[in-house]
């Protein structure tokens, strides 16, 4: 009995010493962007991807931006940027956040960005004013990334945000 109550008080030393050390810092979301996705879909060869990391704190949010296969004659990101929005699957919404500003005469080819957002980047929306509100949206399927173009100035690739 005594053996069996030191096998346990060791198990669960174990446990306690290495919770911390298999912890994520941090979540991650991420989005596919393709045109197939904006409302009403679109037709084109760009496509992009978006990671989100948030910070242990819950007041940042990291951000990675790749954009790829942009032609230069739809004028990616020329008009409005990129954003977080937002708005469920299906549907368009307003502003959250900004991942990037608009680039002049736009880009072609393949393009980077990436950032950190904070509360004073976070735009007043159905998806909260502060990071951790914003999180919550996009944990619960509210939130989603896009591109646009002069081609398609309200939207050339989008993404729904989902945890990685």
């Amino acid at each position: 009995m005594r053996k069996n109550i030191q096998r346990f008080l060791i198990v669960i030393g174990l446990f306690v010493f290495a919770s911390p050390l298999f912890a994520k810092d941090f979540r991650e979301f991420e989005a596919d962007l393709k045109g197939k996705n904006e409302v009403p879909p679109v037709v084109t060869e760009a496509e992009g991807e978006v990671k989100l990391k948030i910070s242990k704190s819950g007041n940042e949010i990291g951000f990675k931006l790749e954009i790829e296969d942009a032609d230069p004659s739809i004028g990616m990101l020329a008009v409005a940027g990129s954003h977080i929005h937002c708005g469920v699957a299906g549907q368009t919404g307003p502003i959250a956040a900004f991942l990037a500003q608009p680039v002049p005469g736009g880009i072609s080819g393949k393009a980077k960005f990436k950032g950190t957002l904070t509360d004073a980047d976070v735009r007043p929306t159905a998806c909260g004013t502060t990071i951790a509100e914003l999180v919550q949206a996009i944990a619960e399927g509210r939130a989603y990334v896009n591109a646009h173009s002069t081609a398609h100035p309200t939207g050339e690739i989008r993404g729904q945000l989902k945890a990685d």
